[in-house]
């Protein structure tokens, strides 16, 4: 029977006795009621229990807002001063019921699965604050006194959103003793806390937006704020007095009982306000990687909150790594054949015993991998960047501050709709791509059974197979447990929020070394990283007050679709149909085949290798027009119109621009020209004058060699294709900008760490493009030293923020953010994915070997 079923019945035999209040059934709303209740509170005793929290929220803040703005120094004092030990028996002396350990949730739902819910209830507040713990608490100083300050210095309404995420997953996994209680409950604005009964025909409205919640789950969310408010204020007294908690005098004195909040008092100590301050900060510049640095710091921050600027700086980080990731995979031939053969290295490992994969068949998705998924990654959050710009537009042309006084336009809610769809649909198909590659990986075979196989579709592959059962699993294998948790719905039993799961993945994979981090290859780990993007975003849009409903989506406004929504919208139902995108209906398996063909050649640069570099991007070109023709072909039988389609296409035609086409061209002729001045110098009769050299940047390799600059090519080469367009944001370029003096924009010391990088990143025509690797660690120092700050986003991706120079504006500092993915397991970089993240680098900003000085003095 499921909820709405339950609760229907429930609701019908309550109304046999007459001692219920009519309530809202629709699918919102069905999640505010318990599936299942063991007991029933009428109106009077919901009031009452209401009352009874919602008076000890407000008396407890009261107290604390008067306590802290006089004694915060003692506390930040004679708090951090213990160390983890003496922190952990103290809270143990407050609390003795604090969980031991971090994220209970996942311990307790093994240890109490099929337990009666008298022993679940044992650990109930574990269940609703599953961050207050002992291990969590005491390990960080910080941690707590977070905490305290950011709950004292907000509303307890301001938390509401919070507090009610964090108890869906005991709710839904019926891990609670609630009582089916009448009414509903008042959790924003001057009525917080304050019990109504539920009339259908006025209520709804404000259930629907998040004004109200049903007693139910209402008085949960007011058990929560009352139990952490009154622990918060022991924990002020057990550090300020340090009495005896056995005869430990009352919280509060009676005064402090108020039907209102006294206003908070800003702080007197400046080193509080530092510390707490700079938490958070910390929490982002650490350079290695972390799945839930986004979550783990939310109880310990600010209230959080909906914004949108937020949402669009992670979808414009997203797609622009996507699109250069797109543009390399066309222009740098290098680029391509590594990533090809990483691939080609999953997809030869023969993981079915039913049959095994033809070559076909593993050609057909390598060539999918390597050109369609790369495409529609960068076109998905293309088209999500767009949604965001269209929120934000719709903001400003709003003029006011959205809030709970007028409802919503229509227009407005629409987008946010818009915005919803398209990440739900980018999660659902994140989540597929890591099982596949979880049953792909030999890492894992020992955790599922593959029951049947049959030809891979590169979005719908078609396996059938089935995990062990979750205290098997979760015993015997933790990482394949979270792993599987973040490719499960959600709405499955014992299926956790993907926050919580990733929280989980941290501890254990920094409990157990680097052998159980190895065990997730570098694909898996770029799926957990979108996946965590795409999780943030919801969770933020989530936040939204007033609430909108997917249901109020008015389908048949066209003021409201843009360009832009109408193509995302054509695609929508797509992944939706078994056959669509079937890698081997692309046909690109001949094209791929040998990979040899895309490998760049090695050695002296002279026209041999002229000759090899000119193969491997025909080849590359080739594959890419076969690529457009199929995806056009296919989705034009799906249905989509041309004009949603031919983006797509022009994004595919990068490696046959007029710009990429000339820079190849140039780079021949400047071989051709060292090639002639080699010649005039091995002969005898020639005296050639010393050269002068170069006052710019040299490899490490070659830090005193000259430089030869060719003369200028009188005649541009007629290479330009007849018809074809640029790529979406290549900069428009000639040789003589291309030969023009760069302006120096950084200084940097001749052997340094940031020498050795900006080496590899821009390296000299005449180094060997093929050796030299660096550490993870060494690229970020090297960032630093450009005034760029590195923020942990989840998983490997780390987007670099600063104020930056620019060729275009030397002198003038300008604001700049890029993403670039940590390598895994290994943190080093090949010179191939250094190389790589030097063209972004110049693709974004213009930077090129020439901005970059060396720096002799000491």
């Amino acid at each position: 029977m499921d909820t709405d079923e339950q609760i229907a019945k429930l609701l019908e035999e309550c109304l046999l006795d007459g001692s219920a209040q009519a309530i809202c059934v629709c699918s919102e709303c069905s999640e505010q009621y318990p599936a299942y209740c063991v007991g029933h509170l009428k109106g009077n005793e919901a009031f009452q229990l209401a009352t009874t929290y919602t008076n000890s929220v407000l008396a407890d803040l009261n107290y604390l807002r008067a306590l802290l703005p006089t004694s915060e120094h003692i506390i930040l004092k004679r708090w951090r001063r213990r160390n983890s030990t003496k922190r952990r028996d103290l809270l143990i002396q407050i609390n003795p019921d604090l969980y031991p350990t971090n994220i209970p949730l996942m311990d307790l739902a093994t240890r109490l699965i099929g337990k009666s819910i008298n022993e679940q209830s044992k650990y109930r507040y574990a269940y609703l604050l599953p961050y207050l713990n002992l291990e969590c608490l005491s390990s960080e100083s910080a941690n707590l006194l977070c905490l305290l300050h950011h709950r004292v210095s907000s509303q307890p309404e301001d938390w509401v959103i919070f507090d009610n995420s964090i108890i869906k997953s005991a709710w839904d996994q019926n891990a609670l003793r609630v009582h089916f209680a009448d009414g509903c409950i008042t959790m924003h604005g001057s009525h917080f806390g304050v019990w109504k009964p539920f009339d259908i025909t006025k209520n709804v409205e404000e259930m629907h937006i998040g004004k109200v919640y049903s007693a139910s789950r209402a008085l949960l969310i007011l058990e929560t704020q009352a139990y952490l408010f009154r622990f918060l204020g022991k924990f002020c007294q057990a550090v300020l007095g340090e009495p005896s908690l056995q005869g430990c005098p009352s919280l509060h004195p009676t005064s402090y009982v108020q039907s209102s909040l006294v206003s908070s008092a800003p702080s007197n100590c400046s080193k509080w306000t530092k510390f707490v301050s700079s938490r958070s900060q910390q929490s982002k510049d650490n350079p290695w990687a972390s799945y839930s640095s986004l979550y783990s710091s939310q109880p310990f921050g600010d209230p959080p909150s909906f914004d949108i600027d937020l949402m669009t700086e992670i979808a414009e980080n997203q797609k622009s790594e996507a699109q250069d990731e797109l543009w390399l995979m066309q222009t740098d031939c290098a680029y391509f054949h590594e990533r090809a053969r990483y691939h080609e290295a999953q997809w030869k490992q023969d993981f079915t015993t039913i049959r095994p994969l033809s070559r076909r068949e593993k050609y057909s998705n390598i060539s999918y991998v390597s050109t369609i998924r790369v495409l529609t990654r960068a076109r998905d959050w293309q088209w999500l960047a767009e949604e965001c710009h269209q929120v934000q537009q719709l903001l400003n042309d709003l003029g006011t501050k959205v809030g709970w006084e007028k409802p919503l336009p229509n227009r407005y809610i629409n987008t946010l709709v818009g915005i919803q769809a398209l990440l739900t649909k980018n999660r659902r198909y994140y989540k597929e791509n890591l099982i596949r590659c979880m049953i792909t990986s030999e890492a894992f075979k020992s955790v599922f059974k593959l029951t049947r196989y049959s030809n891979p579709s590169a979005e719908r592959w078609a396996f059938a197979f089935n995990f062990n059962d979750y205290p098997t699993l979760y015993k015997q294998d933790r990482t394949a447990w979270c792993l599987n948790q973040l490719g499960r719905d959600e709405s499955e039993f014992l299926s956790f929020p993907h926050d919580q799961v990733l929280q989980y993945l941290d501890e254990h994979l920094s409990r157990n070394g680097r052998a159980e981090c190895d065990r997730i290859d570098q694909e898996m780990d770029q799926w957990i990283s979108d996946l965590a993007a795409v999780e943030r975003m919801l969770t933020v849009l989530q936040y939204h007050r007033p609430k909108f409903l997917a249901s109020e989506m008015k389908q048949d406004e066209a003021i409201y679709h843009p360009v832009g929504s109408k193509a995302w919208s054509s695609f929508y139902n797509i992944r939706q149909v078994p056959a669509n995108l079937s890698s081997t209906q692309l046909g690109l398996d001949l094209a791929l085949y040998p990979l040899e063909q895309f490998r760049m050649p090695k050695g002296r640069r002279d026209e041999t290798w002229i000759a090899g570099r000119d193969r491997a991007n025909q080849a590359l070109r080739t594959l890419w027009a076969k690529a457009r023709q199929g995806y056009q072909t296919l989705f034009l039988s799906l249905g989509v119109p041309q004009e949603y389609i031919d983006p797509q296409l022009e994004q595919m035609k990068q490696c046959e621009s007029p710009e990429h086409l000339l820079q190849l061209e140039v780079e021949k002729q400047q071989i051709l020209a060292r090639l002639d001045v080699a010649k005039i110098r091995s002969s005898p009769a020639s005296l050639l004058p010393a050269l002068e050299s170069s006052a710019t940047f040299a490899s490490s390799a070659n830090s005193g060699t000259e430089r030869y600059t060719p003369q200028p090519i009188k005649e541009k080469p007629k290479t330009r294709p007849q018809e074809t367009t640029p790529g979406p944001i290549l900069p428009s370029v000639t040789i003589e900008a291309i030969e023009k003096p760069l302006p120096i924009l950084y200084l940097v010391k001749r052997n340094s760490v940031v020498h050795r990088v900006v080496a590899h990143l821009f390296p000299h025509p005449q180094d060997d493009p093929s050796k030299g690797c660096l550490d993870w660690l060494d690229f970020v120092a090297a960032m630093t030293a450009f005034d760029f700050r590195a923020e942990n986003r989840g998983g490997s991706v780390f987007t670099f923020k600063g104020m930056i120079k620019l060729p275009k504006s030397p002198l003038e500092a300008q604001s700049r953010s890029i993403n670039f993915h940590m390598p895994h397991p290994s943190t080093e970089m090949s010179a191939v994915i250094l190389q790589g993240m030097g063209k972004r680098l110049g693709r974004r900003y213009g930077w090129q070997r020439g901005n970059f000085r060396v720096d002799d003095k000491d």
